[in-house]
């Protein structure tokens, strides 16, 4: 008896639609991917008080940069993320956990359309920094987050 019983399972999983949509970035992608990419980046000397620092602007994000915060933490990598309202404009913070520095980047996105200035992103985000008296360390040709992934960030 069990078998009628698994064929029609089987039979109606196999006849069902997919559960799973795809994201909804893949449903919005902008029409121009060539304008996504790094627009400057540097690294952030950090002892574990200027990583409190850090972490306050994260806090702080949206009322004070007008951004909305994401972050990702686990045992060998901590990214923290700062999104425009948009979504055109991102910067993240990048650091392996214990790690006396941080890679950070402005990114332009290609999640939609719309297009929002990223400077004066960065000029707020530099000025929360220098305001806890952090100070970014600019790399001469700016870097993608997933360059630094993709590589070493000692």
């Amino acid at each position: 008896m069990r078998r009628p019983l698994r064929a029609c399972l089987c039979a109606l999983i196999l006849s069902a639609p997919p559960v799973t949509q795809p994201a909804a970035a893949t449903e919005t992608m902008c029409s121009d991917p060539a304008r996504a990419g790094p627009k400057a980046s540097g690294i952030l000397t950090l002892d574990p008080e200027a990583f409190a620092k850090l972490q306050s602007v994260f806090e702080r994000a949206e009322p004070d940069l007008g951004m909305s915060t994401a972050s990702v933490v686990g045992d060998t990598i901590e990214i923290y993320i700062l999104q425009s309202p948009q979504v055109s404009v991102m910067i993240q913070t990048i650091r392996k956990p214990g790690s006396g520095s941080a890679f950070v980047s402005v990114e332009r996105t290609c999640i939609t359309d719309a297009l929002e200035d990223w400077p004066p992103y960065w000029d707020r985000f530099l000025s929360a920094l220098s305001a806890r008296g952090l100070r970014l360390e600019a790399d001469p040709q700016p870097r993608s987050g997933d360059d630094i992934l993709e590589t070493s960030l000692d």
